[in-house]
């Protein structure tokens, strides 16, 4: 069962992959991202969610907010408060404003793992 999910899984990454051929505009692929992101957050996989947001800096796509925060609430749902902070740190780095949802997620994380001083 858990190997046909990361079968599933890596067949959809490699259409994502396949979808944000040359040419597609910054936008669209940033939208498609964010819409693997948000899956990879209803499904529990934070995993994944990581390595999306790295293929997305690899291959230049424009994160915004809308990923951080689907990438933060893949965290959050799986108490990985480290790597929500670190987004959240990333974040920041590259000049984009966190929003309640973001700082919403991060908190949740840590509270969750009950690291409450972290929060």
């Amino acid at each position: 069962m858990a190997y046909a999910r990361q079968k599933l899984w890596a067949r959809e990454l490699e259409l994502l992959w396949r979808r944000l051929r040359p040419g597609i505009s910054p936008q669209k692929a940033t939208a498609e991202s964010n819409g693997v992101l948000t899956h990879c957050a209803r499904a529990l996989q934070w995993r994944i969610a990581l390595d999306v947001m790295g293929e997305m800096r690899s291959r230049s796509i424009p994160r915004s907010v809308a990923s951080y925060g689907a990438g933060m609430s893949a965290q959050q749902t799986m108490e990985r408060w480290e790597n929500a902070i670190y987004l959240l740190h990333s974040m920041i780095v590259e000049c984009l404003l966190p929003d309640v949802i973001n700082f919403n997620s991060v908190i949740a994380a840590c509270a969750a793992s009950g690291k409450w001083q972290e929060a």
